[in-house]
């Protein structure tokens, strides 16, 4: 730290970051929501992250719902109903669970956006916020929710893995449904809930088994979509997000214990609670948010130009988990 006397003589603060990642197992453990390691900062440590600073077209962004695009050609989406298994770790930043890739667990979705190229679901993130309308990344007509369950998946056609693509053109799809507090909870996102505590800390993993992520996601044809970014670095600009138009559901109950996961270690003085971290919203700079939501007029008298578009989550129903 130190104190720059300028020309006109006013004296300025200067903070200096010095980051040496041999002290660090990876960049992965360095990079956080908040203070010297939050977003601000990603872009300027690291070069491989340069698109969190420089990048145009960046997640997540706010739903307008006076700038949606309707695109008739757009398809419902198809999730298959394979169960898989893998590995739910708390990453310090959020809750991970990773699919093992081999052919039993393969999962893939079709129609949508995702017309041209077959995707594989790789991984799933589940973020909540400390509180009610805090935890979601992405916001719908400047409103955020309860959490964001985000599911993404990597295209089989052009790459090896999830890593080759998320650095590539057409690389990954985006998954994204909204969370609210309701007087169930989804049972997928239950599963989730009943096995924090066993992740309680950050670095801690467990064996986890026959999640669907077809029934982890609402029921539901209706969507939004747009072409945009990671939301954690290196934030590359490889992903069609597409964001369901119902929540997922869960009970005070459950989300309190996804709150209680930590972002700090067992060994830490005093919990630092994960809950509540995620990007901030980002900059639309032109670009289209389709939708296969049709916004008819009430009278065949409405001219378009007068017509009030609204979109928002739309209620869901309730289901039960199915048996494996």
């Amino acid at each position: 730290m130190m104190t720059i006397v300028t020309a006109t003589g006013r004296s300025s603060l200067v903070v200096l970051i010095c980051v040496f990642p041999g002290f660090l197992a990876s960049w992965d453990d360095w990079w956080s929501y908040d203070g010297f390691s939050g977003p601000s900062f990603w872009g300027l440590v690291n070069a491989d992250w340069k698109m969190c600073s420089k990048g145009q077209h960046q997640s997540p962004i706010n739903i307008n719902p006076n700038l949606l695009l309707y695109d008739p050609l757009l398809k419902p989406l198809t999730i298959g109903k394979t169960r898989v298994s893998g590995k739910l770790t708390n990453t310090g930043q959020f809750l991970l669970f990773e699919i093992e890739n081999h052919s039993k667990n393969e999962i893939t979705i079709s129609g949508g956006p995702f017309t041209t190229y077959r995707y594989r679901l790789s991984k799933v993130i589940v973020r909540v916020g400390l509180k009610d309308q805090t935890g979601s990344e992405h916001a719908i007509d400047d409103e955020k929710f309860s959490g964001e369950v985000q599911v993404y998946g990597y295209n089989i056609d052009l790459y090896r893995n999830f890593t080759d693509a998320m650095k590539m053109p057409n690389g990954l799809a985006g998954l994204s449904a909204v969370i609210e507090i309701h007087s169930f909870t989804n049972p997928e996102l239950k599963y989730f809930a009943s096995m924090a505590s066993d992740v309680m800390h950050k670095g801690r993993s467990i064996p986890f088994s026959s999640l669907s992520i077809h029934y982890l996601m609402p029921e539901t044809s209706q969507y939004v979509t747009y072409e945009g970014s990671l939301t954690f670095p290196g934030c590359h600009e490889s992903v069609t997000w597409l964001i369901m138009n119902k929540p997922v559901y869960i009970n005070h109950k459950d989300m309190k214990m996804l709150r209680e996961l930590q972002r700090s270690d067992e060994h830490a003085s005093s919990p630092m609670y994960l809950g509540g971290g995620g990007r901030k919203l980002m900059a639309l700079n032109r670009r289209v948010i389709r939708t296969n939501i049709s916004f008819k007029a009430k009278s065949a008298t409405c001219r378009s130009t007068q017509r009030r578009l609204l979109y928002k989550v739309n209620p869901w129903r309730k289901l039960n988990r199915p048996s494996n």
